[in-house]
């Protein structure tokens, strides 16, 4: 098994939805369990975790609809990328955050902290003692607020 495979056929659950009670105006949505367990005690963006880049289920998109912003925090590798690519044009409010490459949301709050990491979902450029991914100074890769049309 890896480390969060469950058995073959088990359906998949949007992990940590307390955080869709429990978040005011602004909610996380991760690429991964413990992402949304480092955003929401760390960093205090309540967040719910998606089982994988492809993970995400179409009956979900309702869960979100009501938050103003919703932070779309994927992986900084293309799974990651097309995740945030995915979500964040069919949910009111999104702003789609990729993290920089090579980064997740824990690798990248473990080695930047926190500020750094609220300021970059924020839209702030690239932190000047990031040491993977795109080069200092850069912006974030950002995918726009939107709304197309989803599968319900």
């Amino acid at each position: 098994h890896g480390k969060y495979e469950g058995e073959p056929g088990q359906p998949t659950h949007l992990y940590n939805v307390q955080a869709l009670h429990d978040a005011d105006l602004r909610l996380g949505v991760c690429e991964g369990e413990l992402d949304a367990i480092v955003a929401t005690c760390v960093a205090q963006l309540p967040s719910v975790g998606v089982p994988g880049a492809t993970g995400w289920k179409a009956h979900w998109y309702r869960l979100v609809d009501d938050f103003d912003e919703v932070f779309i925090l994927g992986d900084g590798d293309k799974a990651g990328r097309d995740f945030v690519a995915k979500l964040a044009p069919n949910i009111p409010g999104a702003i789609g955050r990729p993290m920089p490459a090579g980064h997740d949301v824990s690798s990248f709050v473990l080695e930047q902290g926190v500020q750094p990491f609220i300021d970059y979902c924020r839209g702030a450029t690239i932190p000047q003692t990031a040491s993977v991914g795109g080069a200092a100074g850069e912006p974030p890769s950002t995918i726009e607020r939107g709304r197309d049309e989803r599968d319900r």
